[in-house]
C-alpha cells in the first residue's frame, strides 16, 4: 500500500462575532489515504491512439500561456490493470491541463475564479513525469464542482480555498467535514493507485457522443464517456454506428469546442477495456437535460403537465445505474408525444433533448434491473 496526500472542500456555515447573519464558505482540509501499490499494469498499452480531428477544432484556450498550449496533446494513453483504465496523473497534468482550466470542458468545474497567475505554476506539471507542486486535480462523479487535488510524496493543497477554518470568534451552523471526508476518502480508496513509483487514476473509457441541436447535431468524442444533457453514447470501436446514427441523421455543431467535437480514434485499443454502460450514461444525461425545459410549460395542457411529473418521478427512481429503464423511456416517450406542436418553445427543446434518446434507448438492452424506492424529484 501506498499513502496519498488528499485535499478537499468543505462548505461550513457559520455566525462570525459580531454579526447575527449566517454565511457559507468553501474551506480546505487535507487527509492522508492508502491506497493500492503494484509493480507494474496488467496492459501498459491498453489504449494509445491519437484525436484526429477532420476539421482544425476552434480552440478557446483563454487566459493559457502558450506554454500550456504548446504542452497540449490530442492523444489518449491509458494503461489497463484489474479490468479498468488508469491514467498517469502527471502526463495528464502535463498534456491536457488546459481541459481542466476550461469551465465548460471540464464537466462542470468552475475553476474560473483560481485561474490567477500562479495558478498553472501550481497545478501545472512542466514536465510530464512529475506531478504538479501542488498535486494532480481529480473530479468526483456527482460532485463535479468540488475538484480534489490529490499529491504522492508531497502535501496536496486543492485550489478552493486557502484556510481549513474561518478566522475570528465564529459560531458554527452547519460543518459537511465528516461527509465530504468520507466521500473524498471512498473516491479515492477506489480509482487511485501507484504503479511503479507513479500516481494513477480510474478513468471510463473513450466514446462518441451526440444528439440532436437546434440547427445542427452534436457530434463528439469524449476521452472519457461521461453524461452530457441528452448525450447517446457510442463505444469507441464503434465509429460506423456512430456516424451512422449520429453525424449523418443530425450533422455536426456549427460551434464546437475542445472535447465537445468529433474526432477519429487512430491507433491501438484493447477492446476488453471498452466497454461503457450506454443505458446509465443516456439516464444520467436525460437528468441533465430535464432542467433545461422552462419556457412555454404554462401554456402546456393538463396531460401533458401530468406526463411531465410522470417523467421526473420515473427518472428520479435511477440511481447507481439501477432501475427500470423501460419504464423511463415509456415516460419520456408519453411526455413527448403529449406536446401539441403549436406549443413551439417546448416541442423544439423536447425535439433536440429526446429525439436521439428515444429512437437509439429503443435498440439497448432495457432489461429491469433492481428498482430503488423512488425518491422525490428534484430535477
Amino acid at each position: 500500500m501506498a499513502v496519498v496526500s488528499v485535499a478537499y472542500q468543505v462548505p461550513i456555515t457559520f455566525i462570525p462575532q459580531g454579526s447575527r447573519k449566517p454565511r457559507t464558505e468553501i474551506f480546505v482540509r487535507s487527509i492522508d489515504v492508502e491506497v493500492p501499490e503494484i509493480g507494474s499494469p496488467d496492459n501498459p498499452e491498453a489504449i494509445n491512439v491519437e484525436l484526429v480531428f477532420p476539421e482544425p477544432p476552434q480552440r478557446r484556450f483563454y487566459y493559457m500561456s502558450e506554454d500550456l498550449i504548446q504542452a497540449h496533446r490530442d492523444d489518449i494513453r491509458r494503461v489497463g490493470h484489474d479490468g479498468r483504465l488508469w491514467a498517469d496523473c502527471a502526463r495528464e497534468a502535463h498534456h491536457h491541463f488546459v481541459e481542466f482550466c476550461d469551465a465548460r470542458v471540464a464537466d462542470g468545474v468552475d475553476l474560473r475564479g483560481a485561474i490567477r497567475d500562479n495558478f498553472a505554476e501550481r497545478y501545472w506539471s512542466k514536465k510530464p513525469d512529475i506531478l504538479p507542486p501542488r498535486g494532480f486535480l481529480a473530479r468526483m462523479p456527482g460532485n463535479p464542482r468540488e475538484p480534489l487535488a490529490i499529491n504522492l510524496g508531497a502535501r496536496a493543497r486543492n485550489p478552493g480555498g486557502g484556510l481549513d477554518e474561518p478566522r475570528g470568534p465564529y459560531q458554527i451552523i452547519q460543518n459537511l467535514d465528516a461527509d465530504r471526508q468520507a466521500k473524498a476518502r471512498r473516491f479515492v480508496e477506489a480509482n487511485i493507485m501507484v504503479a511503479a513509483g507513479k500516481l494513477f487514476i480510474a478513468t471510463p473509457p473513450p466514446a462518441f457522443v451526440g444528439r440532436r441541436a437546434w440547427r445542427h447535431g452534436i457530434s463528439a468524442t469524449q476521452r472519457e464517456a461521461r453524461p452530457g444533457p441528452a448525450l447517446v453514447h457510442f463505444r469507441a470501436d464503434d465509429e460506423p454506428s456512430f456516424l451512422a446514427n449520429i453525424m449523418e441523421r443530425y450533422g455536426k455543431a456549427e460551434d464546437s469546442y475542445q472535447d465537445c467535437m468529433f474526432a477519429h480514434l487512430q491507433g491501438e485499443m484493447d477492446r476488453g477495456y471498452l466497454d461503457i454502460d450506454r443505458v446509465d450514461l443516456a439516464i444520467e444525461g436525460l437528468k441533465l437535460a430535464m432542467p433545461q425545459f422552462s419556457k412555454g410549460f404554462s401554456d402546456l395542457p393538463d396531460d401533458s403537465i401530468d406526463r411531465w411529473i410522470e417523467l421526473r418521478h420515473a427518472v428520479a427512481t435511477w440511481k447507481d445505474a439501477k432501475g427500470d429503464p423501460a419504464a423511463i423511456v415509456a415516460a419520456v416517450d408519453a411526455f413527448h408525444s403529449s406536446i401539441p406542436r403549436e406549443i413551439k418553445s417546448v416541442a423544439r427543446s423536447s425535439n433536440m433533448q429526446f429525439d436521439a434518446f428515444l429512437k437509439l434507448m429503443k435498440t439497448f438492452d432495457l432489461s429491469n434491473r433492481p428498482v430503488l424506492e423512488a425518491s422525490s424529484p428534484t430535477l
